[in-house]
């Protein structure tokens, strides 16, 4: 998923729809639970969705 915003974003696309089956991840992106926040990668992607 990271992979991918980042080449979204170096080919100018700004606005996605991201799709993800993994209820997890979904989760971890959509809360602002601490520990959740502690995962660098997810941390990542949700600064990257909020640019």
């Amino acid at each position: 998923m990271s992979n991918g915003l980042h080449l979204a974003w170096e080919r100018g696309y700004r606005r996605l729809v991201i799709e993800n089956n993994n209820i997890l991840v979904v989760h971890m992106l959509n809360s602002d639970d601490d520990a959740a926040n502690n995962c660098v990668l997810v941390r990542g992607i949700k600064e990257f969705c909020h640019r």
